[in-house]
């Protein structure tokens, strides 16, 4: 028996019928507004609104501009009120670090709270102004960090002021609150079950109506396209091409046009571009800027048609898979057992011995760092310049065959062979150390330029060497207080994989070190500041068992800033430089 389709209406109209829908689209509701999607909403309240931005760490990379996000909207102050409500858009996977920066601007800064929501209404987990200050650590130009009257002050000394929530603090707190809204989730999803399992025990008949006309639907429409087939079939140019090559055209006019229809109604889910720079934005149509308006689309459209991050992963991985080279072989190098290595900032010329320095090259590096030495020392400051070795640097025997040494050295032995001549030279040289340690565990990740722990501890043994040297009263970690793990992540991440749109498919190799126990330093140094770059995530929280303050400050393509240093007045001051980035060391301190 067919269904009536004009009853449909009646049914859909009964009172029982209404109410059921109602209920059914209410519990679907409340499974929205816990549904944990992709995001979580990061909701700050801070008397300052302009240029936030809010980072967020994922892997070892540290943090950068690809995982970071904007304010997507803000709330002015209510009337008597100073506090605006900003609201950045943050991942509900895990995450190693979270990093606000509040504005470029110096002064004073004021945060009443921050929060984290699951949807738009829940809140999951919340910081007042004291909390803030026990969790979240000052990370750069900020001299202040404290609260007063239930609001948290922050005062800038510079021009990029943040702080970051730690690793420690965020894989506690995103495991409680995953876990919250996983509960939240499962329990509207139980009570979605229970409505449905109401719905069609209430109301079967009314079921089966709309069940018999939907079929009736289905069958119509595939009876209409199945004689259109069988009409266009019949067509003279199949008959005299075949059948087999017209569907050949077909496939071939569908695979050209996919991309365009994806663009249009988005087929698949969409994937987030891996790559590391701002993509083209859509250029407006007006008269002023109608000649450049053909390239400027064409750039636009080259980094926005539909399918490209799928097209462009599928093109690595068919590269990387098969062929076993690289899709971007200028900025990464597939090397031995899928490890892979940077191949920017003339890394591979460096690898290979073609580069070198100048003896004029060397001696003004070396007065640059005589001179800053004697400055700190005359304010009874101790100064350690700290070198973070390439991974290749660490692991030749990992980099392609292809890629061969045809010099003497890298620019790395040169310089600290030339400055180790002089004695009074601060150089803190980790190769060695690295070296021997890497017997034991690994040192850098497969898929990342980083150290990973392990190493962050062993550069942390060899600094504390030289710094004891001056602070006898400290007792330094040792390798005896931690339990080191070793596992694989089959789904691995890193700044290497991302150019490669590559990012959770190949394994990684992850080293964790765990206190044995919670252990605590009978003397500390009162103040350390560090200007650092990425390296420093792994490095620095080893520090805080010997400072009672440990200050970073990124150092920004210069070495040390003697300003800076003038504010913190600190007992050690650290320049700490990834190989790769060398040549900070030739540039002018800021006095």
């Amino acid at each position: 028996m067919k269904a009536d389709f004009r009853k449909i209406p009646t049914v859909l109209l009964t009172f029982r019928s209404v109410l059921c829908l109602s209920i059914f689209a209410l519990s679907g509701a409340a499974i929205g507004l816990v549904d944990l999607g992709e995001y979580y909403h990061l909701i700050i309240e801070s008397s300052t609104f302009e240029n936030y931005q809010v980072f967020y760490q994922t892997g070892p990379a540290g943090f950068n501009e690809t995982e970071s996000a904007y304010a997507e909207s803000i709330k002015k102050p209510d009337p008597g009120q100073i506090f605006y409500t900003l609201s950045f858009p943050i991942p509900s996977k895990p995450l190693l670090s979270i990093r606000v920066d509040p504005g470029m601007r110096g002064g004073k800064i004021l945060f009443k709270s921050i929060r984290v929501q699951a949807g738009r209404f829940f809140t999951v987990h919340q910081w007042q102004a004291g909390e803030i200050v026990r969790d979240f650590k000052p990370w750069n130009h900020i001299s202040e960090f404290s609260t007063q009257e239930g609001v948290l002050i922050i005062q800038s000394t510079g021009t990029d002021p943040h702080f970051l929530l730690p690793l420690e603090h965020t894989r506690r707190i995103f495991k409680d609150i995953n876990s919250s809204v996983q509960r939240i989730a499962v329990i509207a999803k139980v009570l979605m079950i229970l409505c449905v399992a109401f719905f069609i025990y209430r109301f079967s008949q009314e079921i089966d109506l709309l069940t018999r006309t939907f079929l009736d639907i289905v069958r119509f429409v595939l009876e209409r396209v199945l004689l259109y087939l069988k009409r266009f079939m019949t067509l003279r140019w199949i008959g005299d091409f075949g059948f087999h090559q017209a569907m050949l055209v077909i496939l071939f006019l569908t695979v050209i046009f996919l991309p365009a229809l994806d663009k249009q109604f988005h087929f698949l889910p969409q994937m987030e571009s891996t790559e590391k720079r701002n993509l083209a934005k859509e250029p407006p149509l007006n008269l002023k800027r109608l000649s450049t308006f053909p390239e400027d689309y064409e750039k636009y459209f080259n980094d926005h048609f539909g399918l490209r991050n799928y097209l462009v992963r599928w093109h690595s991985l068919l590269q990387f898979k098969w062929l076993k080279i690289s899709s971007m072989p200028s900025v990464v190098v597939i090397g031995k057992e899928s490890w892979l290595f940077n191949a920017s900032n003339n890394m591979i010329g460096d690898f290979r011995g073609i580069l070198s320095y100048s003896r004029e090259d060397l001696i003004k590096v070396k007065d640059r760092i005589e001179k800053d030495t004697a400055i700190l020392s005359r304010k009874g400051i101790l100064y350690l310049i700290v070198i973070c070795p390439n991974k290749d640097t660490i692991y030749p025997e990992f980099m392609p065959n292809t890629i061969t040494k045809v010099g003497n050295g890298r620019r790395l032995d040169q310089l600290t062979d030339f400055l180790k001549i002089f004695p009074d030279i601060p150089l803190v040289d980790l190769r060695n150390a690295l070296k021997k340690a890497k017997e034991s565990h690994p040192l850098y990740y497969k898929l990342d330029t980083h150290w990973n722990a392990y190493a962050g501890f062993v550069a942390y043994q060899e600094i504390m060497k030289e710094i004891t040297k001056g602070f006898k009263k400290l007792s330094p970690l040792k390798m005896a207080d931690f339990e080191i793990s070793t596992d694989i992540v089959d789904q691995g991440d890193g700044d290497l994989v991302s150019p490669l749109a590559m990012n959770g498919i190949l394994p990684e190799i992850r080293v964790t070190l765990y206190r044995k126990n919670d252990l605590k330093a009978s003397k500390k140094v009162r103040k350390i500041l560090i200007f650092h770059d990425s390296f420093i995530h792994s490095l620095y929280p080893y520090l805080e068992h010997d400072f009672e303050t440990v200050i970073l400050c990124n150092h920004q393509e210069h070495t040390i800033d003697h300003n800076f240093i003038e504010n913190a007045n600190p007992d050690v001051v650290i320049f700490q430089v990834a190989e790769r980035f060398q040549h900070a060391l030739f540039n002018e301190s800021l006095q």
